[in-house]
């Protein structure tokens, strides 16, 4: 786990992800990727919340005592939302490191065009 300075969110590897999975942890994984990235590729279970939506949307799936991984492309609007979730009160956030592109865990979704 890696966290800098205040301006900075905690984020967690792919293996540390996986090992709280395994381990079976109560987390949200929450994807904040457009629909079309997250519907051909995303991680199990994951709860679809666009960025754009993001602000309106995420009392209706999450508490502010849930443990929340939030996920993206690169890991940029991921840690963008864990940010707006501190600032809403939520003290259990973290960002995927890398995003998408350092997921090496199992995925879900459908090839384009199918």
């Amino acid at each position: 786990m890696r966290q800098t300075n205040e301006t900075s969110c905690r984020t967690l590897t792919s293996d540390e992800v996986m090992a709280k999975l395994a381990a079976g942890e109560e987390i949200f994984i929450v994807d904040v990727r457009e629909p079309r990235p997250f519907l051909a590729r995303h991680i199990p279970d994951a709860i679809h919340l666009p960025a754009d939506d993001f602000a309106d949307r995420y009392t209706r799936e999450l508490d502010a005592d849930d443990a929340v991984i939030l996920v993206c492309e690169h890991g940029r609007n991921s840690e963008a939302a864990v940010k707006f979730l501190l600032s809403q009160g939520f003290t259990n956030v973290a960002s995927l490191q890398g995003g998408m592109n350092a997921w090496n865990g199992p995925t879900e979704g459908r090839a384009p065009g199918a």
